[in-house]
């Protein structure tokens, strides 16, 4: 379907206009000087279907008391009205039958009409991402959202990636104890009273010594003392053995217990290494598993053919051919512009283009040659403050006669 006529009355800047453009021409040029009503003739027929971003603020020409659109396409006729703040549609077909439910009709036909090829051309890249997601079907998955949760991710995976370096460096920094070194320190204070106590054996045994000698000199007190001494000597002499591995102990405690330190430093550096390497990798398979998602969806999504090129959406903008959009020639960004708009629209085969006067002679040509070639009708307003005989000049809200 393709705009067969357009009557407005009292719209924005017109006043009475009545257009049937040639249903040769691919594209019909809206000229004019500034400020007479040619962005009016274009926004009426989004106006009248009601399409995202079409509504219209202050639609009743100045002076006026009410306004109105009809919109003839062929196969069916739409038209709006607006009195006050209140609009009213009524849609038909081309043998008169009303729609019930006018509204939910053009919803279902139209597409993206208010995608102009020339707007997303020249916009930054984050805005062409914008626009360009607005007319693809990505099967409801979000991908800002999936684009903060990858972030979210690689943030985690960034700090992580951090603490295993410096625990890489912890645990290489620290020399394996020697073989034997045990897990726990030795308790000084418990054996330096073990020690004590062995002391204290050993100096009895020395004085038991004593006594014996002088028992050896004294026969009389020998056959009184023989049977304890007997006794007693061999406890003695177990504490002066331990006395002796105490002290060796103690000698060696501080190194003992600086390999004992050291052995449990390594373990829970390589316990925290493992930990993190595995946290590490756990996050490296969210994010994969995130641009996996993103992949498939946009592989899902059936991007449009855009005029030769490979269309594609990164987290910063759109690519042709895999280099940004706006690096592309101005004849590859027009085409792709042109072949996304065409694809937003594929019932009702109308494009708008608010800025035509930006297009020089080779562009205007190749805009006219892919409207031709895909049967789509493109509205183009250009500013031209004298009637060239191209088109449909504007003059003060109306058609020039």
């Amino acid at each position: 379907m393709k705009v067969v006529r357009l009557e407005v009355e009292n719209f924005m800047r017109l006043n009475a206009v009545d257009v049937s453009p040639d249903p040769d021409t691919a594209v019909v040029q809206i000229t004019g000087g500034n400020a007479v009503g040619k962005t009016s003739i274009l926004t009426a027929i989004w106006a009248a279907l009601q399409v995202r971003g079409a509504k219209v603020s202050d639609p009743i020409r100045h002076g006026e008391h009410e306004a109105s659109v009809r919109l003839d396409l062929g196969d069916i006729v739409v038209t709006r009205k607006w009195k006050g703040d209140a609009t009213n549609l009524t849609v038909t077909s081309a043998e008169g039958a009303r729609f019930n439910s006018p509204q939910q009709m053009l919803d279902s036909l139209v597409g993206r009409l208010s995608f102009d090829p020339l707007a997303f051309a020249s916009a930054d890249g984050k805005k062409q991402r914008q626009m360009l997601l607005e007319v693809i079907d990505l099967g409801g998955v979000d991908l800002d959202a999936l684009e903060v949760e990858r972030q979210g991710y690689f943030d985690e995976r960034t700090e992580v990636g951090r603490e295993t370096k410096r625990l890489t460096a912890l645990r290489d920094s620290i020399p394996e104890p020697p073989a034997g070194t045990p897990f726990e320190p030795v308790d000084v204070a418990e054996v330096a009273q073990r020690l004590e106590r062995a002391s204290e054996g050993e100096r009895d045994l020395g004085r038991l010594r004593e006594e014996w000698d002088h028992l050896q000199c004294e026969k009389e007190q020998i056959a009184l003392r023989e049977a304890e001494i007997i006794r007693t000597v061999p406890m003695l002499q177990n504490q002066a053995t331990a006395a002796a591995d105490l002290r060796t102990t103690l000698a060696t405690a501080r190194d003992v217990n600086e390999r004992v330190e050291q052995g449990k430093a390594l373990r829970k550096a390589k316990s925290d290494l493992l930990l993190a390497s595995q946290q590490h990798g756990s996050l490296t398979r969210k994010i994969e598993d995130v641009d996996r998602r993103k992949r498939d969806a946009l592989a899902a999504a059936n991007l449009p053919d855009a005029g030769g090129s490979v269309l594609g959406i990164t987290a910063d903008g759109v690519t042709l051919d895999g280099v940004p959009f706006s690096q592309a020639s101005g004849a590859q960004r027009l085409k792709a512009s042109v072949a996304i708009a065409m694809a937003a629209n594929p019932n009702l085969r109308v494009l708008r283009v608010a800025d035509g006067s930006l297009l020089d002679k080779a562009n205007m040509a190749v805009l006219e040659q892919m409207a031709a070639e895909k049967d789509y009708q493109v509205w183009c307003e250009v500013v031209a403050d004298e009637d060239k005989g191209v088109g449909i000049h504007i003059v003060d809200g109306g058609v020039a006669s």
